[in-house]
């Protein structure tokens, strides 16, 4: 019972990580589609760009949290560590720009009291880029462990 109760947690904690800014992303590529059909032209080609390495990188963290438990970290594959790689370079990105959603008027705001600025920050891929560096230390835990060895256990006589 324990060890289920523990799964649900794992699971329940890792949606709270990821689908935030997972609906973020569904809400954004719709937006730039139904743009773009309006419009009768296609969108820019940098948000498309834009979106297409949110999509990898929230397809690699997903990866990473369903298969996680079975791996080290030598044997994740090459396409997950650059998925987690542009995650975490645009998180970066976002935080770094001067704008509304930058750390600069984020620290500002929280100073003064506002704290929505924190799901903000949750939402552009504050949890998605915590998320991934817990995991790749969960996975970076399982190789250092010793592996378990069962040795036979003699009856002294």
């Amino acid at each position: 019972m324990k060890n289920m109760a523990l799964k649900v947690f794992k699971v329940l904690l890792g949606l709270l990580f990821i689908l935030p800014t997972t609906v973020l992303y569904v809400m954004g590529v719709s937006l730039v589609i139904e743009n773009s059909i309006s419009d009768a032209r296609f969108p820019p080609l940098g948000s498309m760009a834009y979106l297409a390495m949110a999509f990898v990188a929230l397809l690699s963290l997903i990866w990473l949290w369903a298969r996680h438990s079975g791996y080290v970290l030598k044997d994740i594959q090459i396409w997950v560590w650059l998925g987690l790689i542009i995650g975490n370079g645009l998180f970066f990105h976002v935080m770094s720009d001067p704008g509304p959603l930058g750390v600069y008027t984020m620290t500002n705001k929280l100073m003064m009291g506002n704290f929505k600025v924190l799901l903000w920050f949750w939402l552009v891929g504050g949890g998605p880029a915590l998320f991934s560096w817990y995991l790749l230390y969960k996975v970076y835990r399982q190789g250092t462990r010793p592996p378990l060895q069962d040795y036979p256990t003699e009856n002294s006589q």
